[in-house]
């Protein structure tokens, strides 16, 4: 009896080592360039992407281009992008760091529409439709070019009456709110 007990808790401490060694995570390391004049992409989104093409889990790169994420399933597919760029599809290594060279993207805005509508919810007020205030302002962005424009809405703050833009946070690629 005491045999049995003995090799049962030896089968049972050798399937617990098993299970933790099938859920070891691939750590991926890499840096993202851009592949005309090889400076560092700052704030590039690397996502993990399944079979299906479903986003599992991301990273962003740091202020020097670099990442580190822990895989899921090594399997699974890496994705970079960011605006600006043509989005990379990638099969990690996680025996070396990958160096990812994006490929700049030239489309150029002309200029931005913003038309913005006031409704009311509340049907109390009996307004009709045709007495709802709307407003369109036309913003040439070609006028700006040369102002060192980051984003949509930095071209936008202080150029339209009644607009507000608050960041979310002081967090860059934290995005804005409006």
């Amino acid at each position: 009896m005491k045999k049995i007990k003995n090799t049962l808790i030896l089968i049972l401490a050798f399937c617990s080592f098993l299970g933790a060694y099938s859920q070891t995570k691939t750590t991926i390391r890499g840096k993202v360039i851009d592949q005309k004049d090889k400076s560092v992409v700052i704030g590039a989104t690397v996502v993990e992407s399944d079979k299906q093409n479903r986003v599992v889990s991301g990273t962003i790169t740091d202020i020097d281009g670099n990442f580190v994420y822990q895989m899921k399933n090594p399997e699974n597919m890496m994705k970079v992008s960011v605006i600006g760029y043509q989005a990379k599809i990638f099969k990690p290594n996680a025996t070396k760091a990958v160096v990812i060279e994006l490929i700049s993207s030239d489309i150029e805005l002309g200029q931005i529409t913003i038309t913005a509508q006031a409704k009311s919810d509340n049907q109390l007020t009996n307004i009709e439709d045709r007495d709802n205030a709307s407003s369109r302002v036309k913003i040439d962005l070609m006028e700006m070019k040369n102002e060192g424009i980051t984003s949509a809405a930095d071209a936008l703050q202080g150029k339209i009456s009644g607009l507000d833009i608050i960041s979310a946070s002081g967090d860059p690629g934290s995005g804005s709110q409006i």
